[in-house]
């Protein structure tokens, strides 16, 4: 028999982390300290240590649990998208969603007080699917004269990386349906065309 949940254990887990997601937008994650998480969450330190060892383990337990949703999501996408540009702007419509419906996380990783060694993280996550999609590309129209995928996939991911921050950091300004439609435009076009510099018909 599956064991039962204890609502009230969520319920405080569920304020400690928004307490230490708020800390750090505000103040940012080495200056947190448990007593501040506590006061926060209306909770005490002892209430504290009964479901984190640390600061550090509750950071990792909070970021992997968002970034194993976003992978979770990102692998169906490739598993049930059959044409590649299809796919591509699912990749891109999914992350930005994802970073959206975690606003506050996002704001707390990415934010003026990000958290090191967050962005390589989930550059890592972007930079794996990308390095799929091209890859299989690659096997459907091999060319020898296409831009070697390493290069793509850094670019693409970088690229990605650098216009989340941008936005987390005006505050999501955009909506997640209109930064994937500006994104797929940048990405199918080029920066050069996308910004109006060329027409289509000298490209």
């Amino acid at each position: 028999m599956p064991k039962k949940i204890d609502l009230r254990v969520v319920k405080t887990r569920e304020l400690i982390r928004r307490a230490f997601l708020e800390l750090i937008v505000e103040k940012g994650y080495e200056a947190i300290t448990i007593q501040d998480i506590a006061q926060r969450s209306m909770t005490n330190r002892n209430t504290f240590y009964l479901h984190y060892t640390d600061k550090k383990d509750l950071l990792e337990i909070v970021t992997d649990e968002v970034l194993d949703e976003l992978t979770i999501k990102l692998t169906a996408v490739i598993a049930n998208e059959t044409d590649q540009l299809s796919k591509s702007q699912a990749i891109i419509r999914t992350v930005f969603e994802h970073v959206l419906e975690h606003s506050v996380f996002s704001k707390a990783m990415l934010g003026k007080h990000e958290v090191p060694r967050f962005h390589d993280k989930m550059k890592q996550i972007i930079h794996h699917i990308f390095h799929q999609v091209l890859n299989r590309i690659s096997a459907q129209t091999p060319d020898s004269n296409r831009v070697p995928n390493d290069f793509l996939e850094n670019c693409l991911s970088s690229l990605y990386i650098g216009t989340i921050v941008w936005w987390v950091e005006h505050d999501f300004h955009y909506s997640a349906e209109q930064m994937t439609a500006i994104m797929s435009e940048v990405i199918t076009k080029g920066p050069i065309q996308a910004a109006g510099f060329l027409g289509s018909e000298q490209v």
